[in-house]
């Protein structure tokens, strides 16, 4: 039940209906569904621009387009590790979260939704690019430092097993070190 008419898309409601004696619309279909397809380019900024970048691709294709974007061993280790470990993509958070994820549930108390914007759907999926975002940019710092405090996580930790793969730890808690600030881009510094 919504308290206003919704012109949202994908929250369209404009059915009036009357709950407590107090009017509501109600969704205009009974689902509405929204499809998403991810894809990932991935860009190495030491080649020539005409060669800088793979083509987009779904996540794991990504891992044969690759091998020509990368030249060094650093580099390679580097994206090798951040395939073996990437953990999240849009499509795993939503599992995660379930409508968790839906910023929507701000504005709801119980059965009843608050006044949405008409964009409310663009609202979602900036939310949900956005949090995985941010956990991709912060796994290169668990990475580096290792699991959480949680000492039953750190039965799952593999340490750096290779000189780049130890380069790579050291670079980024240098990194930290020196800076004491946000990872901004940290996996992309290759």
């Amino acid at each position: 039940m919504f308290l206003e008419p919704s012109d949202d898309p994908w929250y369209s409601a404009h059915r009036l209906g009357e709950y407590d004696s107090m009017p509501v619309y109600r969704s205009d279909d009974p689902v509405r569904v929204l499809g998403c397809l991810d894809q990932v380019q991935y860009c190495n900024p030491n080649l020539e621009p005409s060669i800088r970048c793979s083509p987009l691709a779904a996540f794991f294709d990504e891992e044969d387009l690759n091998h020509t974007l990368w030249k060094t061993e650093q580099q390679k280790t580097t994206y090798t590790w951040h395939m073996d470990t990437a953990e999240i993509l849009p499509g795993q958070f939503l599992e995660m979260l379930g409508t968790l994820a839906l910023t929507s549930q701000l504005s709801k108390l119980g059965s009843t939704q608050g006044k949405l914007p008409d964009n409310q759907w663009q609202l979602e999926i900036e939310h949900w690019f956005n949090s995985v975002l941010a956990r991709l940019q912060h796994q290169p710092l668990e990475l580096a430092i290792g699991p959480s405090l949680n000492e039953e996580m750190t039965q799952f930790r593999r340490p750096p097993g290779t000189p780049e793969e130890r380069s790579l730890c050291q670079n980024i808690v240098g990194y930290l070190t020196s800076r004491c600030s946000g990872i901004n881009s940290l996996i992309l510094a290759i």
